[in-house]
C-alpha cells in the first residue's frame, strides 16, 4: 500500500483483486454503504458540497499530473481481475475553511463592487 498526501488530502492506494461474484456477494454493503454515502452528502449544506468538490477537483488533478509517480505501485495483474482502490481521506474541517473563505472573498468582492459604483455614480455628478 502506498500512501500519498495530495492537496491535504491523505491518498491511500491499496490493491484488491474482485471477481463477479465477490461483487455479488457484497452488493447489500456496497448498497448500504451508497445509502450512507447519500446521507453524508445530505446533511451538507450547498458551500460545504461545493467547497468539498472543488478540493477533490484539486485533488485528483494534481493526481492525473502525477499519475506516473504514483501508477506503477497501484497496479496488479489477476486472472480473476484486478481493482485500484483509492481513498480520500479529508478532515471535515477543511471543507468549513474553504467556506469561510469563499465568504469572505465574496464579501471582499461585493465591497470591491459596491465602490466601484459608488465611483460611477460620483463621476456622473
Amino acid at each position: 500500500m502506498e500512501n500519498f498526501v495530495i492537496e491535504d488530502f491523505d491518498i491511500n492506494i491499496s490493491l484488491d483483486v474482485i471477481s463477479p461474484s465477490m461483487l455479488w456477494e457484497a452488493r447489500f454493503v456496497e448498497f448500504q454503504k451508497t445509502q450512507r454515502s447519500h446521507e453524508i452528502y445530505e446533511s451538507m449544506t450547498s458551500d460545504q458540497r461545493k467547497a468539498l468538490a472543488d478540493r477533490i477537483k484539486r485533488a485528483t488533478a494534481v493526481m492525473y499530473d502525477t499519475v506516473d509517480d504514483w501508477l506503477p505501485d497501484a497496479l496488479s495483474m489477476h486472472d480473476d481481475g484486478a481493482c485500484v482502490k483509492i481513498e480520500f481521506n479529508l478532515i471535515l474541517s477543511k471543507i468549513d475553511i474553504d467556506v469561510e473563505n469563499k465568504n469572505k472573498a465574496t464579501t471582499f468582492k461585493l465591497l470591491e463592487v459596491k465602490r466601484e459604483i459608488e465611483s460611477l455614480l460620483e463621476e456622473e455628478e
